[in-house]
């Protein structure tokens, strides 16, 4: 692979394994580049792949990290990680732990539904309510390793929350913020919700909601995933997450 390096998680996917009681393995590979587009394009396998890639190839670069899926020729996971100049473990655990739990979720996904190409969009046509709890779960569990493999003070992250992450998502999550479809407002819900249970979590106090939180349509919703973000499987109470979700809008 140009412009990568395959890099070892052992003791982080050891601490990570050990969080969340986590006991099947997966099969993946991980790598750091300086060039995530690029990478991408050499794990294509087809022309209309590439095609896909390339019209991306802003976007991608924009990551810290990306998951891409097994198809009917690679039958593992390739989770790629945007090199930091410090080459900090601890900042990587995060990206790291993030996208080896849409690996977890994603494997299950792929077993549940017997899908051999998961890197067919169509797969995921009738999905977001699976995408949007995986992505509560990966930023769940990204930040949890990450503040405990970093020791983050609870005051610190307290703080954080309230200096950086409400304003952040304020614009982001306010009802008459327009987005082309809704998934991608849920997703932004998603990348909120899952930092705020990860803070509760370390402080063992989950912080006050913002009200434009509190007064979204979906508060049901995460009061359930708050009930059930320990789960070790994403589909062990799926079917009352995705009532909840398709009453969200």
């Amino acid at each position: 692979m140009r412009n990568a390096l395959e890099a070892n998680f052992d003791e982080i996917l050891d601490f990570y394994n050990q969080s969340f009681k986590v006991t099947e393995s997966y099969p993946f590979k991980v790598y750091i580049t300086d060039d995530i587009f690029s990478l991408r394009m050499d794990l294509c396998n087809t022309d209309d792949e590439q095609h896909m890639v390339m019209a991306a190839k802003q976007k991608l670069n924009s990551f810290n990290g990306l998951l891409v899926e097994p198809d009917l020729i690679d039958n593992i996971f390739y989770i790629l990680i945007k090199q930091n100049s410090s080459n900090d473990s601890n900042i990587y655990s995060k990206t790291f732990s993030h996208e080896y739990t849409h690996v977890i979720d994603y494997q299950e996904f792929k077993e549940k539904y017997e899908i051999s190409n998961m890197r067919n969009n169509e797969v995921y046509e009738n999905s977001e309510c699976f995408q949007f709890y995986s992505e509560v779960r990966a930023r769940f569990r990204g930040s949890l390793i990450f503040y405990q493999l970093s020791d983050v003070k609870n005051d610190v992250l307290i703080k954080d929350y309230n200096d950086y992450l409400i304003p952040a998502y304020q614009q982001k999550l306010n009802q008459n913020t327009i987005y082309p479809d809704n998934y991608q407002k849920m997703y932004m819900l998603a990348q909120f919700y899952g930092q705020f249970l990860a803070i509760g979590c370390k402080t063992n106090s989950l912080p006050t909601l913002p009200d434009y939180i509190k007064n979204n349509n979906a508060i049901e919703l995460l009061l359930a995933i708050t009930n059930n973000i320990g789960d070790v499987s994403i589909f062990a109470n799926y079917e009352s997450i995705i009532d909840l979700y398709d009453n969200s809008y």
